[in-house]
């Protein structure tokens, strides 16, 4: 992890050090833009946003990611869910559906 200096550091360590994930308003000040820009940046995926519930959410990583590399960050992959192999699978209208015999 590089270092981003001691006050950067101690902010760091004020918003990550009881949780992993920051809220908008803290993610915000961080970078020092306000919650509409950070919420843009997610947007066009320039900082990555996790969303654990309804609302977004951003690790310590990408924080710094953003503030050491800037927008050309690499951007980390979302975690998808495994799809049923699409071989076996057939979506079916409920109205044609065969009946089974009992």
């Amino acid at each position: 992890m590089t270092d981003l200096g001691p006050n950067t550091e101690a902010r760091f360590a004020r918003v990550f050090g009881k949780r992993a994930l920051a809220t908008a308003s803290d993610a915000a000040d961080l970078l020092g833009v306000d919650v509409e820009t950070l919420n843009a940046l997610s947007d066009a995926n320039v900082i990555r946003a996790v969303r654990p519930s309804k609302c977004r959410r951003w690790t310590e990583a990408d924080l710094r990611a953003y503030i050491l590399e800037g927008p050309d960050a690499p951007l980390r992959e979302k975690k998808r869910p495994p799809v049923a192999a699409s071989g076996r699978c057939k979506v079916v209208p409920f109205t044609q559906r065969r009946r089974t015999p009992a």
